[in-house]
């Protein structure tokens, strides 16, 4: 048999064709399928039907307000909640909403306009400028 450092070897030398080859083949034989992914988790084929029918939305920040601290942690929630990889700290939150509310920068994109909605309920209700913007 076949050890796993040994499969790794050789998925590192592969070519792209033999990779592509090599995952259609994983598929066919395990019977596995692929999985929509929508804005970072995983849709299921209702929120799919949905999102078809509901334009996408971006979240732009436009100003931070005065408490600064529930705006930076409302933002680092929003953004962990949508993202499936790494996960951001409070002080990654307040880089990314200092710059995005400097030059009225996005925050959030590509997210359903009821999770737009519900974002900028929170924001403004701390004191943020929020704007939402429906991607075209």
């Amino acid at each position: 048999m076949v050890g796993v450092s040994e499969i790794i070897e050789f998925i590192k030398k592969s070519d792209q064709k033999t990779l592509n080859e090599l995952v259609e083949e994983i598929k066919k034989v395990f019977k596995i399928e692929e999985v929509a992914i929508s804005s970072g988790t995983k849709a299921s084929s209702e929120e799919k039907s949905k999102d078809k029918e509901d334009p996408n939305f971006n979240i732009k920040l436009t100003s931070v307000g005065s408490e600064k601290i529930k705006v930076y942690g409302a933002v680092m929630d929003a953004i962990n909640k949508k993202n499936t990889g790494e996960k951001i700290n409070i002080i990654g939150a307040k880089k990314i909403a200092e710059e995005a509310a400097e030059k009225r920068g996005i925050i959030l994109a590509n997210i359903s306009k009821e999770d737009a909605k519900k974002i900028e309920e929170q924001l403004k209700g701390i004191g943020a400028g929020v704007e939402i913007e429906e991607i075209k």
